[in-house]
């Protein structure tokens, strides 16, 4: 049997990549804006979906607090 390749070295687990998970995890002295604008923030916007959930969240609690 040939293993198909599928063009990504990446391995995902879920919604979750282990090494940038580690990362999250890692305090970071060198380049941390770098590692920020570069890999996290993509990260939690397109794998994770983190600011969509906050957006939601935020939009459900201000709708909340408004009085007919």
């Amino acid at each position: 049997m040939q293993k198909i390749h599928t063009g990504s070295h990446h391995s995902f687990k879920g919604n979750t990549i282990p090494w940038i998970e580690k990362l999250l995890q890692t305090p970071i002295d060198d380049y941390r804006k770098k590692a920020v604008a570069l890999i996290l923030a993509p990260y939690l916007i397109n794998i994770k979906k983190y600011l969509m959930m906050q957006h939601r969240i935020s939009s459900v609690a201000g709708s909340a607090n408004v009085v007919n």
